[in-house]
């Protein structure tokens, strides 16, 4: 198997805008990087915050890279009742492999891939909060056309399905009993919100991401 590294570049979405808003979306922001650092599932291997609003992720094995992209932006949605000004973060993620082989070049492999991560979230287009990028072609045609449209779902998230999403990711099943406890809500209202806001699709398309990422490795 190749040996890759996943990048997730990010900023919070509207932070500056309101003392009110900005601090407690800042602190929230700010405890969500520290425990996923403590999370084995997604192999983070560093987390740099640059300013409050600001931070990189790196990922050593990239096979979950996109269920991390998808929790970030789901657990910051469901802390905000604020529709219109919702939390979320604009997300753009990096693939490069490594050529173990030729020690030298380890550098730039991997300062390639923080500098497409970093364009990429520059060059966002408008009204779009999620993108991929990757000089490799396989791997750019297999995720950066489904990825504007995760985008486009997650982003249509309401807060209870967003919370219901995140807790997923993080148990990496669909469990409406236990769901029922972590959340206060019925089982039948958790399958509701699974199944009207796109979230076993989601979770579906994460499930078979990791399969096609364990495949272009090999």
């Amino acid at each position: 198997m190749k040996n890759g590294i996943g990048v997730i570049t990010g900023d919070l979405y509207k932070s500056s805008i309101g003392y009110e808003r900005g601090l407690p979306y800042l602190k929230s922001m700010e405890t969500v990087l520290k425990n996923l650092e403590h999370l084995d599932m997604f192999s983070i291997q560093q987390v740099d915050i640059f300013r409050g609003d600001f931070f990189q992720i790196t990922l050593s094995e990239p096979a979950y890279f996109l269920d991390l992209a998808v929790y970030l932006r789901s657990h910051l949605i469901s802390l905000s009742d604020d529709i219109e000004m919702k939390y979320d973060a604009r997300l753009s993620l990096s693939y490069s492999e490594i050529d173990l082989s030729a020690e030298l070049k380890n550098r730039s492999y991997f300062e390639d891939a923080y500098l497409l991560s970093g364009r990429g979230l520059d060059h966002m287009p408008k009204n779009t909060m999620m993108i991929f990028s990757s000089k490799i072609e396989k791997w750019h045609k297999s995720f950066s056309g489904p990825i504007r449209l995760l985008d486009y779902i997650v982003s249509s998230l309401s807060k209870p399905q967003a919370q219901v999403l995140s807790e997923i990711i993080i148990e990496r099943r669909i469990n409406a009993l236990e769901l029922s406890k972590k959340t206060g809500k019925t089982q039948q209202n958790i399958y509701k919100l699974i199944d009207r806001g796109g979230i076993r699709q989601i979770f579906d398309f994460l499930e078979n991401s990791r399969d096609q990422i364990h495949y272009l490795r090999r």
